[in-house]
């Protein structure tokens, strides 16, 4: 006989297909299984932030117009961390590979905001200049240094052109 694949019941519902996943995993590898019988499970993960999290994802995604590309959303509270909603991807019911917790990629200009951030909290401006861009050398024979994309290194920068150019060194 053929063989008839059926996806997994959760699959099924999309709507908040990715948290629902990432909360049974985090829940299976805390208590093993998936469904204890007399348990209720209460979570920091808000339905209207999910609502909106899984929107802002679509219609980003939307505005772009690659069909095959993906993304992902996770909103944290910033006092504790908790996880408040999670998107992993595109369409949960199309990809149930959730981005948002399993992607293993590094995160690139992401932290750049963090970074530059703590560079304002700590007396720098937008206009601060910095120098010896061009110097900076690997402390090893091994260590990795950053590269711009373009190749090039400017010497002197200040903090909003590195933050605007989305420079590397």
């Amino acid at each position: 006989q053929t063989l008839r694949i059926r996806p997994y019941p959760a699959e099924a519902s999309a709507r908040y297909g990715y948290a629902k996943e990432w909360l049974r995993q985090q829940f299976r590898d805390e208590f093993g299984g998936d469904r204890p019988p007399d348990w209720e499970v209460h979570t920091t993960v808000l339905p209207a932030l999910q609502d909106m999290a899984e929107q802002s994802v679509a219609n980003g995604l939307s505005r772009l117009g690659i069909r095959d590309l993906q993304a992902a959303l996770v909103a944290l509270d910033p006092a504790t961390g908790r996880v408040l909603a999670i998107v992993g991807g595109r369409d949960f019911r199309t990809s149930t590979f959730n981005r948002a917790w399993r992607s293993r990629r590094q995160p690139g200009s992401a932290f750049k905001p963090f970074v530059y951030a703590a560079a304002l909290e700590h007396g720098m401006t937008p206009v601060t200049v910095l120098d010896g861009l061009a110097a900076m050398a690997p402390q090893g024979d091994e260590e990795w240094t950053p590269r711009n994309v373009s190749g090039t290194v400017n010497d002197r920068l200040t903090i909003r052109q590195a933050f605007i150019e989305s420079n590397n060194r």
